[in-house]
């Protein structure tokens, strides 16, 4: 099993306030060796923050550290509104093929300038 140092995302996720973007939050360190994501995943944003187009992602990315993510191995969503400058934090759960259930709180700054 890989270590599971944290459940915090490695870096914040940023965007403008007018901006509709697709971010993806990679659990591969939380996962066991054949262990995917699956089923419906959630994001609970804070106030001010529109999510949609919830899932689990079903092609290969690379995540915000620069390292590939696999398909199954994360959580991909859409993320609008916020007020610059803030930090809004989004909690993302998402069940497993071994029935565990895995959570990451995750950052999410608006920022104008």
């Amino acid at each position: 099993m890989t270590a599971s140092l944290s459940t915090s995302a490695s870096t914040p996720k940023v965007k403008h306030s007018s901006e509709s973007l697709l971010f993806g939050v990679d659990f591969t360190k939380l996962l066991t060796a054949g262990e995917t994501l699956l089923g419906t995943p959630s994001v609970t944003p804070a106030a001010g923050i529109t999510v949609s187009s919830v899932a689990v992602n079903t092609q290969s990315f690379t995540n915000d550290d620069g390292g590939p993510v696999g398909i199954g191995a994360a959580v991909q969503f859409r993320a609008a509104g916020g007020i610059s400058p803030s930090d809004y934090v989004l909690t993302v759960t998402s069940g497993t093929s071994t029935g565990n259930t895995r959570t990451i709180v995750c950052t999410l700054q608006v920022r104008d300038s």
